[in-house]
């Protein structure tokens, strides 16, 4: 029923079917994706980050949360949070070129350029060690298309990302 109201864009009426599968199903990460983005899409963004919150800690090793997660503190603008959320995702993927693209452009929005500076040093520094696919790929950065978009992109990027082996 949730998909239904959803499809008819009655989120309002589509969160408690979603909540109610989730409370059934607990382990399911389809469930949490789906309640938090009912929420995304009425902006209620903090429950969002709530189940998203869950999510990381029922799969800690799964980048797709955190990248989840980070889209939903800048929706709420909360960048502080967003860039300790790329950075728990660089712990598990290790760095990574897009990641630190979007730790700048938040370094950025925050009039933080010194911080942006580092950050593309310390990336720059590290190219020859590190397991990359080079994708440059402009229209997903946070400024244009928002979060949701470069969570999106990573869903897709992700599988190939980890085939890649380590050139260190």
């Amino acid at each position: 029923m949730a998909q239904v109201y959803s499809k008819m864009k009655r989120n309002d009426q589509a969160i408690p079917f979603a909540e109610k599968a989730l409370k059934l199903d607990n382990s399911n990460k389809y469930y949490y994706n789906m309640v938090a983005g009912l929420y995304e899409k009425n902006k209620q963004y903090s429950q969002a980050v709530k189940i998203y919150q869950d999510l990381v800690k029922m799969m800690p090793d799964e980048p797709d949360a955190y990248f989840d997660l980070a889209a939903a503190y800048l929706y709420q603008e909360k960048y502080d949070d967003a860039v300790k959320t790329y950075d728990r995702v660089e712990k598990i993927i290790g760095l990574n070129e897009e990641v630190s693209r979007q730790k700048q452009q938040i370094y950025l929005r925050m009039n933080k350029v010194d911080a942006a500076i580092a950050e593309g040093k310390s990336w720059s520094s590290q190219i020859p060690t590190i397991r990359v696919i080079w994708f440059n790929w402009p229209k997903y950065t946070i400024p244009t298309s928002g979060p949701r978009k470069h969570c999106l992109y990573w869903r897709k990027l992700w599988p190939m990302v980890r085939a890649v082996p380590s050139s260190g």
